[in-house]
């Protein structure tokens, strides 16, 4: 078995399993239609006001289960929907790490 074959197991039975680190998100990419796909979310909150709830996330998921994000495709957590700001390849080609934000007031 080669690195990157024990990296994609371990992507999908440890980092991605539903019981351990991930959840279920719904994904639902430019004029395709929505899918259930498991994700690893971490949550940003403005340091500047701690008391507030998250207005962007980063998003973990396999390479396999998105062909390749685009800006603005849809993503549903907890029944919140968010979109797709920017997004990079990581772990040589087997994972997207993908920027969200759920709150796009201007700042002025």
């Amino acid at each position: 078995m080669t690195l990157k074959t024990q990296m994609a197991a371990d992507i999908s039975n440890v980092f991605l399993n539903t019981n351990d680190f991930a959840e279920t998100i719904t994904y639902t990419a430019s004029g395709e239609g929505a899918a259930s796909i498991s994700a690893v979310v971490k949550y940003e909150n403005d340091e500047a006001d701690p008391g507030s709830t998250a207005k962007k996330a980063i998003l973990r998921v396999k390479q396999s289960d998105i062909s390749e994000p685009t800006y603005r495709d849809s993503v549903v957590i907890d029944s919140k929907t968010w979109v797709v700001l920017n997004w990079k390849s990581s772990f040589g080609g087997l994972e997207w790490t993908i920027d969200l934000q759920n709150d796009e007031r201007p700042v002025i």
